[in-house]
């Protein structure tokens, strides 16, 4: 192989080292999925390729494990995502709910909670007492009642406990529904648990209760506005 080859791969091997690398730092890339993995793989690669131009014994041992050490990474991660699949509602309540959650780490989520039909006077949540599990409504509506006085509603693609089940602060209103619903319910505990393994889940969660307190806040002021109105 000409040297001009190993000098060449040597360079695109380098560039490829810093440019990933400093690609995680920036954030433009993240050390999850295929991408970060497999640029290091090819890097080394080539690393590996420009010492045989000049062989040194321990840069070749270096690069040989870091090549072995890039493919159990994309190995791990396709047994990890392989096989995965969500129905209507999972993909309907993570697109909303948990934004840009990596699959294997939103089937940890499912698997703690269920869904389950839920009859009408369900309570979700008492004012001033934990609040016992977060609640996603997929189906049915609720009443949000504050010192006795019903405040707001809540509709179908509402979170209920979100603000308790992150915070562990008491709940702030007693939630109840009005009509037969089907909801996707996960235990506080679990959930926190999983929040303290895998701190992905608590930064997609605080993205979906950032949308969450958008949405609500814009309902309350119409309704606010409506109230206004007729008194």
């Amino acid at each position: 192989m000409a040297p001009i080859i190993h000098d060449i791969a040597g360079v695109l091997g380098a560039s490829l080292y810093l440019g990933s690398y400093g690609a995680l730092q920036l954030g433009l890339l993240n050390n999850r999925g295929y991408a970060y993995p497999a640029l290091n793989l090819l890097a080394s690669s080539l690393m590996l390729t420009s010492l045989m131009g000049s062989f040194n014994l321990w840069s070749a041992t270096i690069e040989t494990s870091w090549i072995a050490l890039s493919i159990v990474g994309l190995a791990r991660y396709y047994f990890l995502t392989s096989g995965l699949r969500f129905s209507t509602d999972e993909r309907q309540f993570l697109d909303a709910k948990l934004p840009g959650l990596e699959p294997y780490l939103a089937r940890r989520v499912f698997a703690a909670g269920d869904w389950r039909e839920a009859e009408a006077g369900t309570v979700f949540t008492e004012e001033g007492a934990p609040v016992p599990a977060l609640v996603y409504l997929a189906e049915g509506r609720a009443s949000v009642v504050v010192g006795g006085r019903e405040v707001a509603d809540c509709k179908a693609g509402a979170l209920v406990g979100e603000l308790g089940v992150a915070s562990g602060s008491p709940a702030i209103a007693t939630v109840t529904l009005t009509e037969p619903g089907r909801i996707f319910a996960v235990p506080a505990e679990a959930l926190r648990k999983l929040m303290a393994q895998a701190p992905e889940i608590r930064i997609a969660l605080d993205a979906g209760i950032g949308a969450e307190a958008r949405t609500k806040l814009i309902a309350a002021n119409v309704r606010a506005a409506a109230m206004a109105g007729l008194a």
